[in-house]
């Protein structure tokens, strides 16, 4: 039984070692030996690899989880007050969001009306026409309040850039960050929150994202990408890590290389003379029996008889 396994991964190793080295032939047909000795080494007992996928994956997902976690929870905590501030003190932020929203408002209403007197030609009941203005009232009053709140939020972030980077000035901390000492010593300056200064503090940050779009955005964008690159094979290397820890045996390592032996000598012997289609093939299924063949005599012969790593059963 574990000889027939071994003998089936390492006729899929030397498959698939023929096969890719003669796609990239003739400059880089050494991928060949990789996917031969990746075939071979995942090909015994599949079941088992197949089980073990979710496992790793779960594992890679929980190691980099505890960084990413880590990174939300230090920008949630710097943030922490902002809910208290917008319970105190004035709003010059809202209200102007307010007049923005205003003219979405306003068509929405205008569509509103025009569905009611719609509905009204087309619909007989009074029930029916009703319902269809209550749910075109809930979604306008869902979005123009969305789109309030986001402007709002906007708004404030983009005053807060103008004051910390342009006017030196600021009216609230927040927690984690400096202190109000600790910025009064920097050269900063509390000011009252108002409209006046509010909306100076948004021009300000208006033209520093205007100048940041136009002349500094290029090498932040590809030092994000590269982080989110970074990231992506940083995890996908950790789940492989784990795979073949779990999933790693003696058995593999000879059905690997065994089957990466039968490959690459089919090829380097058949591959000058396989001129045509049927030629490819001949070299391709050849390279699997070699495989396999290299595989039973390692096992039978090398690991058994004369290494003795593996007890001979009769």
């Amino acid at each position: 039984m574990e000889t027939r396994k071994i003998a089936v991964a390492c006729c899929i190793g030397g498959l698939l070692c023929c096969a890719v080295a003669l796609m990239f032939a003739p400059i880089y047909w050494w991928f060949g030996l990789i996917a031969g000795f990746a075939g071979g080494y995942i090909s015994y007992e599949f079941r088992e690899v197949l089980k073990a996928v979710p496992v790793a994956a779960r594992m890679a997902f929980n190691k980099s989880s505890e960084i990413y976690k880590a990174m939300y929870n230090s920008v949630r905590n710097k943030f922490s007050n902002t809910r208290a501030w917008l319970n105190d003190g004035p709003h010059p932020f809202l209200f102007p969001a307010c007049l923005i929203a205003l003219p979405f408002v306003l068509i929405s209403a205008h569509g509103l009306s025009s569905d009611m007197c719609l509905d009204r030609k087309n619909t007989d009941t009074t029930l029916g026409l009703l319902s269809t203005i209550s749910v075109s009232a809930l979604m306008i009053f869902i979005v123009c309040g969305s789109l309030i709140i986001v402007l709002s939020l906007a708004l404030l972030l983009v005053a807060l850039l103008g004051a910390r980077l342009r006017d030196k000035s600021y009216w609230l901390t927040f927690e984690g960050t400096y202190s109000a000492e600790e910025l009064a010593k920097k050269g900063y300056r509390e000011v009252p929150l108002n409209y006046k200064h509010a909306f100076k503090c948004v021009g300000l940050g208006v033209g520093i994202i205007v100048s940041f779009l136009f002349w500094k955005m290029w090498p932040y964008i590809i030092i994000g990408i590269a982080v989110a690159i970074c990231a992506v094979l940083w995890t996908f290397g950790r789940f492989l890590w784990y795979l073949v820890k779990l999933i790693h045996s003696k058995e593999r390592v000879l059905c690997g290389v065994d089957g990466m032996l039968g490959g690459a000598v089919s090829y380097i012997w058949l591959a000058p003379t396989a001129t045509s289609f049927a030629g490819h093939l001949v070299l391709v299924a050849f390279g699997g029996l070699l495989g396999a063949a290299f595989g039973v005599l390692n096992w039978e012969i090398v690991s058994k008889r004369i290494l003795k790593v593996v007890p001979v059963t009769a």
